[in-house]
């Protein structure tokens, strides 16, 4: 903590954590179980965790603006950011500010000892801090990397939305969409609902599911979607139906599939 004590800004605190560690990414969750039982962090009410190769921030942002509008208070993290660190970490769709991140960092440096972190896994700690200290009912948490081994699956989900597996990180997740599948895969967990947002439905998805027992729910089998010439749209689940939605404020076709995902998992 020495070398922190004098770190009064972010511009302080970001160029140091990028010190840290020789390595921009190493996987595993122990350092972070670890540090994150040292935190005691109290659980909020509902954890979300989106992973995916494409399409996971829209996802957030959906999921997101639909429960802020039910009044329910969100804490949302994605990254990489775009203009401001900040941007990984929303209260209620709002940057944190310098603030609580500053507070945050403060606290992850406190409990983690002598254990390394890497600046994407410190970084995620202290989102969780942040959004603990503001006791935000939901956490809707973007996966950086794959799944099993990023540094957001330490946190136990309620849910999950898998949006699509296509290639991505091929050095570090495998070199074909199964072994990618099945890293992403690693965020199931027993009893709990994953959707998969895409059709096209990598043999490793419901391998993984059979094997964690997670609840698997699958675009074009357990809901689908349909867009209407004026650019509204309609939803089907396996209980409820929704007509004559409003397009989704995000452009691009994809966000209707984007959208589709998130109703799924809510319902």
């Amino acid at each position: 903590m020495s070398d922190t004590l004098s770190f009064h800004s972010l511009g302080d605190w970001l160029p140091w954590l990028e010190t840290l560690s020789n390595r921009e990414i190493v996987l595993g969750l122990e350092r972070v179980h670890d540090v994150l039982e040292g935190l005691a962090l109290r659980r909020p009410k509902r954890v979300i965790t989106i992973a995916g190769t494409n399409g996971k921030g829209s996802s957030i942002a959906i999921a997101e603006a639909l429960l802020l509008q039910q009044g329910v208070r969100t804490g949302s993290y994605t990254s990489p950011h775009v203009y401001c660190y900040n941007e990984r970490t929303r209260i209620d769709g709002r940057p944190a500010s310098d603030s609580a991140i500053i507070s945050a960092l403060q606290a992850v440096e406190a409990a983690r000892g002598d254990i390394p972190l890497t600046f994407f896994e410190f970084g995620t700690l202290a989102t969780l801090v942040v959004f603990a200290d503001a006791s935000v009912d939901v956490w809707l948490l973007e996966v950086g990397m794959g799944g099993r081994l990023d540094a957001v699956n330490a946190v136990e989900p309620d849910g999950c939305l898998i949006t699509n597996v296509s290639l991505d990180h091929c050095a570090w997740l495998g070199n074909n969409i199964e072994s990618i599948a099945t890293e992403k895969a690693g965020i199931m967990r027993a009893g709990k609902p994953v959707v998969f947002g895409a059709e096209s439905v990598p043999a490793a998805i419901p391998h993984r599911a059979s094997e964690s027992g997670a609840e698997l729910i699958v675009a074009g089998r357990d809901f689908s979607y349909k867009i209407n010439p004026d650019k509204s749209w309609s939803w089907q689940g396996r209980r409820l139906g929704l007509d004559n939605i409003a397009p989704p404020a995000m452009q691009g076709s994809v966000q209707y599939r984007n959208s589709a995902g998130i109703l799924a998992l809510f319902e």
